[in-house]
């Protein structure tokens, strides 16, 4: 780890070259692309009339489908072409209707809907998802009443059938109905007549009195699909948010897009620092000298710089208490060190460029 971190230190004028160089590529794309603004317009559904009216023998519903499948279900007529193609009958503006999309917003008390369209103009999104979630409105109205329609003949279709069964039930009490008004009064004709009344009724008044209370509960029921024709104005949604022409852009983030340019510059300078490490073979220590060479180390000499107005250009003349001509002296005394085992003849002195 240590030596990673020395290469990142040595190398660090290119980690900072490449975060820069990508802060200003991720700064001027934010600065290139065209802002793009989001409109949206909250709605909330409602049960229909016919919803609330129509039950089962049970006493649910008959629409029993779970709330995640409703809401799906109004998605997909958003979407639907019967309603783009009415929005594109009433707007005349520049945007695509296709463009504009729904979906369902998480919640566990109610069933909400989300309109939204995302375009370079504020004004126009917002114009264009108000006017699609009033034309949505209107074409769900619509098929309430279809709805409502379908459902009462439904219902009709149940009543008339009721009462033909109770036509059916009641037939024998009517014909001896009819029987006995025709009998003379105080009659024995009429006595048994009645008497037989009373044995029929007793066979049949079980079913006719329950045929008679489903036909009163069917007839009700018709009553009020009749009644809810008039409930069907909102078309079962209320708009709760209309969309607002908004002030922040969607995009481009540039905040977000500085992040991500400062990681991705961070990264390729980690990979360019460390490639360009592996690619320099130059000597930086003397530890890597003496490895290489199998030599050892006579001196190091500080780089020095040269002052101006100086006579004789020597550090050990101008500056003999300097830390670089203290080095000479040490290399000197290094120089005779190795001379005296044996007599050195020849002592070549070159530069670190040679």
């Amino acid at each position: 780890l240590q030596d990673y971190m020395a290469v990142l230190r040595r190398r660090r004028l290119v980690l900072i070259a490449s975060v820069l160089v990508a802060l200003v590529i991720a700064l001027a794309l934010s600065l290139l692309l065209t802002p793009q603004y989001r409109a949206e317009a909250e709605l909330l559904l409602r049960r229909t009339p016919s919803e609330e009216i129509l039950v089962d023998a049970i006493g649910q519903a008959r629409s029993s489908a779970d709330a995640e499948r409703d809401l799906n279900n109004e998605i997909r007529l958003i979407e639907s072409q019967l309603v783009r193609e009415a929005v594109e009958d009433r707007y005349g503006g520049p945007l695509d209707v296709d463009d504009v999309k729904a979906r369902a917003l998480a919640s566990d008390t109610n069933d909400a809907l989300e309109i939204s369209v995302v375009s370079a103009n504020a004004a126009d999104a917002a114009e264009l998802v108000n006017l699609y979630a009033d034309t949505y409105i209107t074409e769900r109205q619509n098929r309430q009443v279809e709805d409502l329609l379908t459902a009462s003949e439904m219902i009709q279709i149940r009543l008339d059938g009721l009462r033909q069964k109770i036509a059916e039930v009641s037939r024998p009490l009517d014909d001896i109905d009819a029987r006995i008004a025709a009998a003379p009064v105080d009659s024995l004709e009429r006595t048994q007549l009645e008497a037989d009344r009373q044995t029929i009724t007793s066979q049949v008044m079980p079913e006719l009195s329950s045929l008679q209370s489903r036909e009163i509960a069917v007839r009700g029921q018709l009553e009020q699909l009749e009644v809810a024709q008039d409930l069907t104005r909102a078309g079962g949604v209320d708009v709760l948010d209309p969309a607002e022409t908004p002030k922040t852009p969607l995009s481009p983030n540039t905040m977000t897009n500085l992040v991500v340019g400062a990681l991705i510059g961070l990264l390729g300078g980690i990979v360019l620092a460390f490639a360009r490490d592996y690619a320099d073979d130059s000597v930086r220590s003397k530890d890597e000298s003496e490895r290489l060479t199998g030599l050892p180390t006579l001196g190091l000499i500080p780089k020095v710089s040269r002052h101006k107005g100086s006579e004789t250009a020597l550090i050990t003349l101008d500056e003999p208490d300097a830390p670089a001509a203290e080095a000479f002296r040490s290399l000197r005394t290094s120089v005779k060190f190795l001379g005296v085992d044996e007599r050195i003849r020849t002592v070549l002195v070159t530069s670190s460029a040679a």
